[in-house]
C-alpha cells in the first residue's frame, strides 16, 4: 500500500512538472513565434519533404495565404511555375544536400520586385528567410545608369578631362583628348602625375587650396606643358569628388592656344595697321604741301634740260628729275596708307586684273633675267578695288623680282580655298631671315639695301581695306605671299 501511494505522488509530481514544462514549452514558443513575426523577413520553415511547417505573418504576405493555407502544403504548390522556381529550388536542395547556409538574390514572377533569399540547412529541414530589396536594387541600377552617364560624358567629352588624386596628383583617369592634346599615351598617363604638366608645380597646390576652400575653381587660365615640352593655354575647372572611396580631383582643360594666338596675331595687326593709319595720315597732311613745290622744281629742270646742249649737265638733269620722280612715288606710296580714303569695292575677276598687268610684270621680270608664270585658277567675282588690287599685284611681284636670283621663276596663282579666293606669289629666293618675318607690313621694315619698307606695307593696308587676310610661307628655297580674300556668304554655295 505504502508503495502505491508512493508512487502516486510520483506520478502527481511528475504531472505538475508535465504541466510547467508544457506552460513553459508553449511560452517559449509563443515567444519565439513573437519574435519570427516580428522579424521584417519573410520566413518559411520546411520540413525534409519540402512541406511548410512554419511561416510568419510576412511570409503570409508575400504568398498571399493564411498560415492555415500554407502549413502542411508543398513548397511548390504555393510556389509559381516560373523560372524562379528553379533558381528557388537549385537554392534550397543544394542548402539541404551540403547542409551550407546559401544566400541568391531572386526576383518574384513579375520580376517586378527583387528578393535576396538565405537559407539555413538543419538535420529536420531548411528554414528560408526572404527580404525584400527592390529598393536597394533600383538604387543600385539608378547608380550603375548614372556611372555608365558620367563615364560616357568623361569619355566622350570635346574638352580634356581628368580625374587625379588630391594628395600627389597622381592621374588615375584620363579620357582620350587629353591624351591627344597633352601627347600621352595610356600606359605613360597612368604612372604620371598631373604636376608632370606644370610649368611651375607651385601654381598647382594654389589651385588645390582654392579647391579646398571653395569646392571647385571655374576657368582658371593656365600654362601647362604637353610631353614635347611645347606650352598650351587652358582653361582649369574642377571639383572635388569621392572615386574609388578617395578624395580626387576631376578637372576640365579648355584649351584656348589657338584663341590666345589669334588674339596675339590681332593686335600684332591692329599695332601694324595702327603703324600704316600714322603714316598714312602724316602723308596726307604734308604730301600735297611737299608735291607741289616738287612739281615746280621737276617743270623747270625739264626746261633747263630741254634747252642744255652740254650733255654731261643734260645727264645731271635727267638724274634730278629721276630722283624727284622717285620721290614722289614714295610720297604717294604714303598717301595710300591714309586710313580715311575711301576704297570703292566692286564685284571684279582678280584673274583679269592680274592678267591686264600681266605683260607690264613680264616685262620688270625680263629685265631681271627672271621669268613669270600664272597658274589661272577658276574662281568667282569678289568684291576689289580694281586699282588697289593692281597696286597689291605689283607690290608683291616687284619684291619677289628683287628676291629672286638670275633665271629664277616667279609663280602667280588663284584658286578657291575653304570658301577663299587666294592669290599666291612665289619667289625662289633666298627666303626672310626670322627676325623680319614677324615684323613684315610695318612701315619702314626692308631687307633691301635701297628700300623704304613701305610696299608690303601698302600691300597689308590694301588687304586690311578689302577684309583680306596675308600669309607668308617661307624657307631657303623660296617665299610665297598668300592673300586670302573671303568669298561673300550668298557665293559660297553657288562656288561649292
Amino acid at each position: 500500500m505504502r508503495d502505491i501511494d508512493k508512487t502516486r505522488e510520483q506520478l502527481i509530481d511528475e504531472l505538475v512538472q508535465l504541466r510547467k514544462l508544457t506552460k513553459t514549452l508553449k511560452t517559449n514558443n509563443d515567444n519565439l513565434s513573437t519574435a519570427i513575426n516580428r522579424v521584417t523577413d519573410a520566413f518559411s520553415a520546411l520540413d525534409n519533404n519540402w512541406k511548410i511547417i512554419y511561416v510568419n505573418k510576412n511570409a503570409e504576405k508575400l504568398y498571399h495565404k493564411s498560415k492555415e493555407e500554407l502549413a502542411g502544403k508543398y513548397f511548390w504548390d504555393v510556389f509559381p511555375k516560373t523560372k524562379n522556381r528553379t533558381m528557388m529550388y537549385n537554392l534550397i536542395q543544394e542548402s539541404m544536400d551540403f547542409q551550407i547556409n546559401l544566400s541568391k538574390e531572386i526576383t518574384n514572377v513579375n520580376n517586378e520586385k527583387w528578393f535576396e533569399v538565405r537559407t539555413f540547412p538543419s538535420n529536420d529541414g531548411v528554414s528560408i528567410f526572404s527580404t525584400e530589396i527592390t529598393e536597394r536594387k533600383l538604387i543600385e541600377q539608378e547608380l550603375k545608369h548614372s556611372h555608365e552617364l558620367f563615364r560616357k560624358a568623361f569619355n566622350l567629352s570635346p574638352s580634356p578631362m581628368s580625374i587625379t588624386s588630391i594628395d600627389d596628383g597622381t592621374i588615375i583617369q584620363a579620357n582620350e583628348i587629353f591624351l591627344e592634346t597633352f601627347g600621352y599615351n595610356r600606359e605613360e598617363i597612368n604612372s604620371l602625375s598631373i604636376l608632370n604638366l606644370y610649368f611651375n608645380p607651385e601654381q598647382r597646390n594654389k589651385l588645390i587650396k582654392e579647391l579646398f576652400h571653395n569646392g571647385y575653381y571655374k576657368n582658371i587660365e593656365m600654362e601647362l606643358k604637353v610631353k614635347s615640352g611645347n606650352k598650351k593655354i587652358v582653361l582649369l575647372s574642377a571639383n572635388l569628388i569621392r572615386f574609388n572611396c578617395k578624395l580626387c580631383v576631376l578637372e576640365t582643360a579648355h584649351d584656348i592656344t589657338h584663341i590666345k594666338q589669334a588674339e596675339f596675331e590681332q593686335r600684332r595687326l591692329q599695332a601694324r595697321l595702327d603703324s600704316l593709319n600714322l603714316v598714312g595720315q602724316m602723308a596726307a597732311g604734308i604730301g600735297h604741301e611737299i608735291r607741289n613745290p616738287m612739281t615746280t622744281v621737276r617743270g623747270f629742270l625739264q626746261l633747263f634740260s630741254a634747252n642744255e646742249t652740254d650733255s654731261e649737265k643734260k645727264g645731271y638733269y635727267e638724274i634730278m628729275i629721276e630722283e624727284l620722280d622717285r620721290a614722289n612715288s614714295i610720297i604717294t606710296e604714303f598717301l595710300s596708307l591714309a586710313k580715311d580714303r575711301v576704297v570703292e569695292l566692286q564685284p571684279t575677276s582678280l584673274n583679269s586684273i592680274i592678267g591686264t598687268l600681266f605683260p607690264l610684270l613680264k616685262s620688270d621680270a625680263v629685265k631681271e633675267d627672271n621669268a613669270i608664270v600664272f597658274n589661272k585658277g577658276d574662281i568667282p567675282n569678289i568684291p576689289l578695288n580694281e586699282k588697289e588690287i593692281q597696286q597689291l599685284v605689283i607690290n608683291l611681284v616687284r619684291n619677289a623680282i628683287e628676291a629672286s636670283p638670275p633665271s629664277g621663276v616667279i609663280t602667280l596663282s588663284t584658286y578657291v580655298s575653304e570658301n577663299e579666293v587666294v592669290l599666291s606669289v612665289e619667289d625662289e629666293g633666298i627666303g626672310i631671315p626670322a627676325e623680319v618675318i614677324d615684323k613684315l607690313g610695318t612701315p619702314f621694315v626692308t631687307t633691301k639695301d635701297n628700300g623704304i619698307g613701305l610696299g608690303i606695307s601698302v600691300c597689308y593696308s590694301i588687304a586690311h581695306k578689302h577684309n583680306a587676310k596675308i600669309d607668308v610661307k617661307t624657307g631657303s628655297t623660296g617665299t610665297t605671299f598668300y592673300v586670302r580674300f573671303k568669298i561673300p556668304q550668298t557665293q559660297i554655295k553657288q562656288v561649292s
